[in-house]
Protein backbone atom coordinates (compact mmCIF):
# COMPACT_ATOMS: atom_id res chain seq x y z
CA UNK A 1 0.00 0.00 0.00
CA UNK A 2 0.92 2.94 -1.52
CA UNK A 3 -0.26 5.35 1.89
CA UNK A 4 -0.62 4.32 5.51
CA UNK A 5 -3.09 4.75 7.98
CA UNK A 6 -3.32 3.84 11.54
CA UNK A 7 -3.31 4.81 14.97
CA UNK A 8 0.02 5.47 16.93
CA UNK A 9 0.07 2.65 19.40
CA UNK A 10 -2.95 2.05 19.29
CA UNK A 11 -3.79 5.92 20.92
CA UNK A 12 -6.81 7.05 19.06
CA UNK A 13 -5.89 10.48 19.65
CA UNK A 14 -2.57 10.33 17.22
CA UNK A 15 -2.79 9.24 13.82
CA UNK A 16 0.13 8.66 11.75
CA UNK A 17 -0.23 8.51 7.70
CA UNK A 18 3.04 7.07 6.18
CA UNK A 19 3.76 7.64 2.27
CA UNK A 20 5.92 5.35 0.33
CA UNK A 21 8.28 7.12 -2.11
CA UNK A 22 5.18 6.99 -5.08
CA UNK A 23 1.64 7.38 -4.82
CA UNK A 24 -0.88 9.07 -6.75
CA UNK A 25 -3.56 11.49 -5.65
CA UNK A 26 -6.23 8.54 -5.33
CA UNK A 27 -4.31 7.06 -3.11
CA UNK A 28 -4.31 10.09 -0.58
CA UNK A 29 -7.67 10.66 -0.77
CA UNK A 30 -8.55 7.22 -0.12
CA UNK A 31 -6.09 7.21 2.45
CA UNK A 32 -8.17 10.62 3.70
CA UNK A 33 -11.04 8.65 3.82
CA UNK A 34 -9.77 5.98 5.77
CA UNK A 35 -8.46 8.01 8.30
CA UNK A 36 -12.17 9.86 8.73
CA UNK A 37 -13.64 6.83 9.29
CA UNK A 38 -11.22 6.21 12.06
CA UNK A 39 -11.80 9.54 13.57
CA UNK A 40 -15.90 8.71 13.46
CA UNK A 41 -15.33 5.86 15.39
CA UNK A 42 -12.96 7.13 18.00
CA UNK A 43 -14.03 8.49 21.38
CA UNK A 44 -12.40 11.53 20.95
CA UNK A 45 -14.17 14.21 18.91
CA UNK A 46 -10.63 15.71 17.65
CA UNK A 47 -7.02 14.07 16.95
CA UNK A 48 -3.70 15.03 15.75
CA UNK A 49 -2.97 13.62 11.96
CA UNK A 50 1.33 13.03 11.61
CA UNK A 51 2.11 12.65 8.11
CA UNK A 52 5.56 10.74 8.04
CA UNK A 53 6.70 11.98 4.39
CA UNK A 54 10.24 11.45 4.39
CA UNK A 55 10.06 8.51 2.09
CA UNK A 56 9.20 10.79 -1.45
CA UNK A 57 10.14 13.88 -1.92
CA UNK A 58 7.70 14.83 -5.32
CA UNK A 59 4.21 15.20 -5.77
CA UNK A 60 1.80 13.87 -8.33
CA UNK A 61 0.80 16.07 -11.32
CA UNK A 62 -1.76 19.05 -10.69
CA UNK A 63 -0.76 19.30 -6.81
CA UNK A 64 -1.54 22.62 -5.95
CA UNK A 65 -5.32 22.04 -6.99
CA UNK A 66 -5.54 18.52 -5.25
CA UNK A 67 -3.96 19.94 -2.24
CA UNK A 68 -6.65 22.77 -2.19
CA UNK A 69 -9.35 19.97 -2.72
CA UNK A 70 -7.87 17.81 0.24
CA UNK A 71 -7.79 21.13 2.36
CA UNK A 72 -11.42 22.02 1.38
CA UNK A 73 -12.42 18.31 2.26
CA UNK A 74 -10.76 17.54 5.91
CA UNK A 75 -12.62 15.56 8.28
CA UNK A 76 -13.93 17.87 11.35
CA UNK A 77 -11.98 16.00 13.86
CA UNK A 78 -8.62 16.59 12.36
CA UNK A 79 -7.66 19.43 14.68
CA UNK A 80 -3.83 20.01 13.89
CA UNK A 81 -1.72 17.95 11.20
CA UNK A 82 2.12 18.18 11.95
CA UNK A 83 3.90 17.37 8.26
CA UNK A 84 7.41 15.52 9.10
CA UNK A 85 10.33 15.48 6.55
CA UNK A 86 8.65 17.64 3.68
CA UNK A 87 11.54 19.39 1.73
CA UNK A 88 11.35 22.86 0.34
CA UNK A 89 9.53 21.92 -2.74
CA UNK A 90 7.20 20.08 -0.93
CA UNK A 91 6.56 23.11 1.64
CA UNK A 92 6.56 25.81 -0.95
CA UNK A 93 3.55 23.52 -3.12
CA UNK A 94 1.82 23.12 0.58
CA UNK A 95 1.62 26.88 1.63
CA UNK A 96 0.39 27.90 -2.08
CA UNK A 97 -2.53 25.41 -2.20
CA UNK A 98 -3.14 26.17 1.53
CA UNK A 99 -3.47 30.23 0.57
CA UNK A 100 -5.92 29.38 -2.49
CA UNK A 101 -8.14 26.48 -0.35
CA UNK A 102 -8.57 29.41 2.99
CA UNK A 103 -9.79 32.01 0.18
CA UNK A 104 -13.07 30.08 0.33
CA UNK A 105 -12.53 27.34 3.36
CA UNK A 106 -12.59 29.18 6.81
CA UNK A 107 -11.48 25.60 8.94
CA UNK A 108 -10.68 25.34 12.44
CA UNK A 109 -7.64 23.41 11.29
CA UNK A 110 -4.23 23.91 12.62
CA UNK A 111 -0.44 22.82 10.76
CA UNK A 112 2.95 22.13 11.69
CA UNK A 113 6.09 21.02 10.12
CA UNK A 114 8.28 18.80 12.42
CA UNK A 115 11.84 17.23 11.21
CA UNK A 116 11.19 14.18 12.94
CA UNK A 117 8.29 11.68 14.07
CA UNK A 118 9.96 12.54 17.34
CA UNK A 119 9.62 16.35 17.30
CA UNK A 120 5.61 15.18 15.78
CA UNK A 121 4.66 13.13 18.84
CA UNK A 122 6.07 15.69 21.10
CA UNK A 123 4.13 18.20 19.75
CA UNK A 124 1.20 16.09 19.31
CA UNK A 125 1.33 15.37 23.34
CA UNK A 126 1.72 18.99 23.81
CA UNK A 127 -1.16 20.11 21.66
CA UNK A 128 -3.32 17.54 23.32
CA UNK A 129 -2.59 18.48 26.56
CA UNK A 130 -3.32 22.38 26.26
CA UNK A 131 -6.66 21.03 24.68
CA UNK A 132 -7.88 18.91 27.18
CA UNK A 133 -6.93 21.47 29.65
CA UNK A 134 -9.52 23.69 27.16
CA UNK A 135 -12.04 21.89 26.70
CA UNK A 136 -13.11 18.59 29.07
CA UNK A 137 -14.96 17.10 25.87
CA UNK A 138 -11.69 15.62 24.23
Amino acid sequence: MSIVVSWHEQNPRVMIVTYSDKWIWEDIFQAEQTGANLIDASPYEEVVIIHNMKMFHSLPPNAVVQIKTLIQQLHPGMRLMIFVGMNSFLKSMWDIAKRLAFLTYKGNHEFSFAATNEAALQEARQFLQEQSMFNKNI
